[in-house]
């Protein structure tokens, strides 16, 4: 089935009721999937009032907010799927499924009412953000990112667009935080993490725990704790492993550094261009596995070849049209 322009309404808010009805009625085409990744993707507000709508059908689920870590560790399982037969639950498809989210709405009006709190963030490439938090947490946003923050009385949600961000709550707050990025939903009270948006995946460390990961379609929702010193990765086939790890150099950025940690070299200069208007380009190819370790300075962009080049065996050049070459000594 392809939509037709008569079909999909012209409200972003009725678009979205439409799209979320569509992707969970079970018949959705290939051509139909697409045409909503596009929808999704055009403009911010249709991410934010699909969001809402998955946080309405998601509360519907779990009532109770964040899910309580047990004191055993739990590996990416998550929860058990959800045994419901789509067809019962939908009972018609796209009908009642906007029924039931009209339903649903009347119950949370918060869903569509202005906010008590929203803001619009964004950084150019080679910038880094610090935002206070009405709550009294703090969020960074790195170099060429965007995010969006909303605050109701009874839920908050930060959706990272593009990029990455990390935060930090000091204190047990209520109602959680939700950090929506790609396929991923981090919940938390407190604590501290890192979320980025990478090409395939959103990739979450966490700093200081307990947080809850939430990701997969909606009728077979995983939940995963995850505690201090965790890390993973989420994409759209699924959740990769979860690491023990040293979330120190993944975090380091919003400390005004980077830390690598043998590092090999051409990573290394992926990690520094993405502070650069120009990007450095790496003309070593023998040297493109050394191990680079050690720390440079995020505050003075354009000095990063200079100082990646104090790491290994390598020359910074600077070229005639300004950017700058990375060569064997």
């Amino acid at each position: 089935m392809r939509p037709s322009d008569t079909a999909i309404p012209d409200d972003p808010r009725d678009q979205a009721a439409y799209w979320y009805a569509r992707m969970r009625s079970g018949d959705a085409s290939p051509m139909e999937i697409r045409a909503f990744e596009l929808w999704r993707m055009a403009d911010p507000r249709h991410a934010l009032q699909y969001g809402r709508l998955d946080r309405l059908w998601d509360g519907a689920e779990h009532p109770g907010g964040v899910a309580r870590p047990s004191g055993a560790r739990i590996a990416a399982t998550g929860a058990s799927p959800l045994r419901l037969n789509r067809r019962r639950v939908l009972l018609g498809g796209a009908g009642l499924s906007l029924a039931v989210l009209g339903a649903g709405l009347a119950a949370r009006p918060h869903l569509w009412q202005q906010p008590l709190h929203a803001a619009q963030l964004a950084t150019a490439r080679g910038e880094r953000r610090r935002e206070s938090l009405p709550d009294g947490g703090e969020l960074f946003l790195n170099t060429d990112s965007r995010a969006s923050v909303e605050i109701h009385a009874d839920a908050r949600r930060i959706t990272l667009h593009a990029g990455e961000l990390y935060l930090g709550l000091r204190a047990d707050n209520a109602p959680a935080w939700t950090v929506a990025a790609g396929p991923a939903q981090v919940l938390m009270t407190r604590g501290r993490v890192n979320v980025r948006q990478l090409p395939d995946e959103t990739r979450i460390s966490v700093e200081t725990g307990p947080v809850s990961l939430r990701s997969g379609a909606w009728w077979q929702r995983k939940t995963t704790p995850m505690e201090t010193g965790d890390m993973i990765a989420v994409s759209a086939s699924g959740l990769g492993h979860l690491d023990r790890v040293d979330v120190g150099p993944f975090v380091a950025w919003q400390r005004g550094r980077l830390d690598f940690r043998a590092t090999p070299l051409w990573l290394a200069v992926d990690e520094i261009n993405r502070y650069l208007s120009e990007p450095t380009r790496l003309d070593a190819p023998r040297l493109r596995q050394f191990p680079v370790s050690g720390t440079v300075d995020l505050n003075d962009p354009r000095g990063l070849p200079a100082a990646l080049a104090a790491l290994a065996p390598i020359t910074a050049q600077v070229l005639p049209d300004g950017s700058q070459r990375l060569v064997a000594r």
